[in-house]
């Protein structure tokens, strides 16, 4: 059988020529064909007309033409520049500056929900103390401004109701752990435990080698004074610690464990000890509110009085039993004095009118003297 014939077509790619080669290519056919006896042209002399035509189009389009090519200078040799007097050349062009899109530092996984950071606002009431299941009932009573409490249904609040259902298992199995919990929870934990914070369960959250500089609040109801001298006394420096070479370098000695504590709860306690709460008192100069509620005896505060006006110079608020008022009003030096600084005194069982008389009478010393904050007597 004859052999089919198939026809092959050969398929060419135009090119693109610039727009004045097309103008020059017919301008040289036309010439050559009008003349033959002109020369030919070379390539060389073809190109040079490109360039010459592409970079006349460029000028006449920028409108800044030196932006299209930057100057070339004639560059001098370093060792030469100063035989032949040439000025420097220009320095080169800053390069641009880039930089590295900072780091997204966070916590790998998803983020934690939002009810387990956030932080409730201040309760100025002690009802919602009360309201909290696993809350001991020894703040039941008290009208000392404690910590922001979790909500009921936060996994906070669940988290310390279960460790205060077992602390004596945690202070054995987890003792290198609960020191170091935020300051804001271990003073929440003071609220959550049941019963006495003795010595030992307070040594459990807060080391006797530690400094603790970001305690704010502790509420240490029903404990003895003279029992927690020992825990708020600063640690003791080393024997072998190094000697520094001059007296003004040296660190400032620490007075107190809990340098920052402003709010201390002393409510009830087993022993009414004077002498002890005088020391105690002498380890926290700071606080700004005190809670003596529970002190019933008035020898005892007449005692105690006079010592905490010269240890107390930052006093604001105080709560005491509404039984040592009038021991209170024997004190008038001390509201236009060291203690002019008192804002609010809570007088625990106080008669009505009698919390009235014992605030005309301080609030008429303050006038008359010029001197001292508003003060108000409330009664609890």
């Amino acid at each position: 059988m004859p052999r089919k014939h198939h026809q092959k077509w050969s398929h060419i790619k135009p090119v693109a020529f610039p727009s004045s080669l097309p103008t020059l290519a017919a301008s040289t056919a036309g010439s050559s064909s009008i003349s033959s006896s002109a020369p030919t042209t070379s390539v060389n002399t073809l190109l040079s007309r490109l360039r010459n035509s592409r970079s006349h189009h460029h000028h006449d389009s920028d409108p800044n033409p030196s932006a299209v090519l930057p100057p070339v200078a004639p560059s001098v040799p370093p060792n030469l520049q100063y035989l032949l007097g040439t000025p420097l050349p220009p320095p080169p062009l800053p390069r641009p500056r880039i930089t590295a899109a900072p780091r997204n530092r966070r916590t790998p996984g998803p983020p934690p929900p939002a009810s387990w950071l956030a932080v409730p606002a201040p309760s100025a009431s002690h009802t919602s103390v009360a309201s909290l299941n696993g809350v001991s009932p020894r703040v039941y009573h008290s009208y000392l401004p404690h910590p922001p409490l979790p909500e009921a249904s936060s996994l906070t609040h669940l988290t310390l109701k279960a460790i205060a259902r077992e602390f004596d298992f945690h202070t054995t199995w987890d003792k290198y752990y609960l020191p170091l919990l935020p300051a804001r929870m271990k003073s929440l934990l003071l609220l959550y435990l049941p019963g006495v914070i003795t010595p030992a369960r307070l040594l459990a959250l807060f080391p006797a080698e530690d400094g603790e500089e970001d305690v704010l609040h502790l509420s240490l109801a029903h404990c003895s004074p003279a029992t927690l001298v020992p825990i708020f006394r600063p640690p003791a420096a080393s024997e072998g610690s190094e000697l520094v070479e001059s007296w003004d370098s040296a660190p400032p000695a620490a007075t107190t464990r809990f340098p920052a504590l402003t709010h201390l709860s002393l409510a009830h306690p087993g022993t009414e000890d004077a002498k002890g709460l005088l020391k105690l008192l002498e380890l926290t100069p700071g606080l700004t509110h005190l809670s003596l509620d529970g002190w019933a005896e008035g020898a005892v505060m007449e005692k105690v009085l006079r010592g905490m006006v010269k240890k107390l110079l930052c006093l604001k608020w105080l709560e005491m039993d509404g039984c040592v008022v009038s021991v209170l009003e024997g004190e008038e030096a001390a509201w236009i004095g060291a203690w002019r600084g008192v804002e609010t005194i809570v007088l625990v069982g106080a008669p009505e009118w009698k919390a009235k008389e014992f605030q005309s009478t301080v609030r008429a010393a303050r006038k008359r003297e010029g001197r001292g904050a508003w003060f108000e007597v409330l009664v609890g």
